[in-house]
């Protein structure tokens, strides 16, 4: 072989080395997944329970790596400026995922532009939550008594701009009703209050609440999902009750733009295979969650049509995080 044939090809040698991994070769190395919250919460535990099982079926190390603060948009906008060679996903959900982006002009990466959507993972309803002494066991009672009394009903949520404000200001909208939003800092002060019967009604996601619904100390009026949530299957939803409100948190897996795609159908063959897994159903319970699953091409879907709902419910409600 001449000298000139053998620096060519040890140069391309070179250069292979630098170029993404493929589908077949992928992963190579440890798989960075980005949980932009802390440790501990219900993001956390389930992005955990998927990296585990990656780690098991795909043998080689998916690490989870928290990087929390402005409600998730520090670790998106470090994964949306990560490399995008398959080792860096972001775990995220609705907020930094869609929300962030209609109530924060300031926001440093654009959630549609510089992620590709891998897979839907699980989904926490939204619920109308009351205290059980609460007159009313439904939707429409609650808000006939809150039309007979504008102003004079509070609604509990975690605090200004979360999921449940939004949510109320979006069923004030609908419902043509006045209803005062009662802001705490978290849903455990939320839940107390409600309990306490301090706030007659709650905008959440149902986990923190879960126990105190199974004792009867609180009831649920509705859920703001499409179909009933499957922890309780008696308890309907708002659309059922006439009211076309449909809002949750939800959890997806996503990777920088132009992550090579072989990688991308690759993990989401893994995780949809997972979270169709009855053990991960189980999993899932005490978060109040269900799981979602399905394709790439579902995911996309998926999040084009909840960047499409968020945009219409914060430019009509006027909740801003600037």
């Amino acid at each position: 072989m001449d000298s000139l044939r053998i620096v060519v090809l040890f140069t391309a040698a070179l250069l292979g080395f630098g170029q993404p991994a493929s589908g077949q070769s992928w992963p190579a190395r440890p798989v960075r997944i980005v949980v932009p919250f802390p440790p501990g919460g219900s993001t956390d535990i389930v992005a955990r329970y998927i990296a585990t099982h990656l780690t098991e079926t795909l043998k080689s190390q998916f690490l989870i790596e928290n990087r929390g603060g402005a409600g998730g948009n520090i670790g998106a906008d470090a994964v949306a400026k990560a490399a995008q060679d398959g080792y860096t996903f972001l775990f995220g959900t609705t907020g930094p995922l869609v929300s962030a982006k209609y109530m924060n002009t300031k926001l440093p990466f654009d959630p549609q532009k510089d992620f590709v959507p891998v897979v839907l993972v699980a989904e926490v309803p939204i619920a109308i939550i009351a205290n059980a002494k609460l007159q009313t066991d439904s939707l429409r009672g609650l808000l006939d008594s809150a039309r007979g009394k504008p102003g004079q009903m509070g609604y509990a949520t975690p605090g200004p701009a979360t999921t449940g404000h939004i949510g109320g200001e979006w069923l004030k909208k609908l419902a043509g009703v006045d209803i005062t939003h009662v802001p705490y800092r978290g849903s455990g002060p939320a839940t107390t209050d409600l309990v306490a019967n301090h706030v007659p009604i709650a905008i959440d996601s149902l986990v923190s609440y879960m126990p105190y619904i199974r004792s009867r100390e609180l009831k649920v009026l509705a859920v703001a999902t499409r179909e009933r949530y499957r922890g309780l299957p008696e308890v309907p939803t708002a659309h059922e009750q006439g009211v076309d409100m449909e809002i949750s948190l939800w959890f997806a897996i996503v990777a920088p733009a132009g992550t090579p795609r072989d990688i991308v159908t690759r993990l989401n063959r893994e995780v949809d295979a997972y979270v169709k897994q009855a053990s991960f159903s189980r999993q899932l319970e005490p978060l109040a969650a269900q799981p979602m699953g399905g394709s790439v091409e579902d995911a996309q879907r998926y999040l084009a049509a909840e960047a499409a709902r968020w945009k219409k419910m914060i430019e009509s409600t006027g909740i801003t995080m600037d």
